[in-house]
């Protein structure tokens, strides 16, 4: 692990310091321009802080030597390079991790506005799977009435890139569902109706009641499952190098 120590002396009122010295310490990035991504701090009764940045240590060719945390989590940092060696190596709930960390930690290295931008920069599928995951966090946080509320601003494209991104699972109950909320929804949200035209789908009777959320949810613990299984079978297209050790 790569590691930054030192102490800090601080006496006095300058204790008061110690939230501006954890903010210091913990976007200090290394030579990579990365930050670390955990820090301890202590102090000793003469007011001396000590503290020890970890650095992300990327040279590793197998999970065995990528320690977990206490709650058999790997460390975010895992995902900053994607590999097809990796990607093998990793289980179906790290796999469905994998989009948005990677993400999340690119745009603390890059500093870019659009998540859109970046992953379609990887590839198309990239973008639809992250679009993917972040639907179904919609949907299972507030069900669709959030998803399409939210979404609301967006352009038509994107609602038929949500649509497109579940096709791309090529799992028949997940198509026919998602395709049946932008039929019931198109009456409610015009970029939704837009959609629905542009991907011939056909209209249906308006109606505020169905038990779409209920059949969601039957579906919806095999998700994360189906995603795993695609991105595995197709990692040319997840793969990336955001920093070379």
């Amino acid at each position: 692990k790569k590691k930054d120590i030192g102490d800090v002396n601080l006496i006095g009122d300058d204790r008061f310091l110690i939230l501006d010295l954890q903010d210091d310490i913990g976007t200090r990035k290394d030579k990579r321009n990365l930050p670390p991504y955990r820090f301890r701090l202590s102090f000793d009764h003469r007011g001396v802080f000590h503290y020890e940045s970890l650095y992300p240590h990327l040279g590793f060719s197998s999970l065995e030597s990528i320690p977990k945390d206490p709650s058999g989590f790997y460390p975010d940092y895992l995902y900053i390079n994607l590999s097809k060696e990796l990607i093998s190596q990793l289980d179906n709930f790290s796999v469905n991790q994998m989009i948005p960390l990677h993400v999340e930690w690119a745009r603390k290295v890059l500093g870019f506005e659009s998540d859109v931008k970046y992953s379609k920069s990887i590839s198309e599928e990239f973008y639809l799977q992250m679009l993917n995951i972040n639907v179904q966090s919609e949907i299972e946080n507030g069900e669709f009435d959030q998803l399409y509320s939210n979404f609301d601003e967006f352009p038509t494209s994107i609602i038929s890139d949500l649509y497109k991104s579940f096709v791309l699972l090529n799992n028949v109950d997940a198509i026919l569902l998602i395709e049946e909320s932008i039929q019931l929804y198109s009456h409610f949200h015009k970029n939704v109706d837009e959609a629905r035209q542009l991907l011939g789908i056909e209209s249906v009777e308006k109606k505020t009641e169905s038990d779409i959320m209920d059949r969601y949810y039957k579906l919806s613990p095999d998700l994360d499952e189906i995603r795993a299984v695609y991105i595995k079978a197709n990692p040319d297209k997840f793969c990336t190098t955001l920093i070379r050790d």
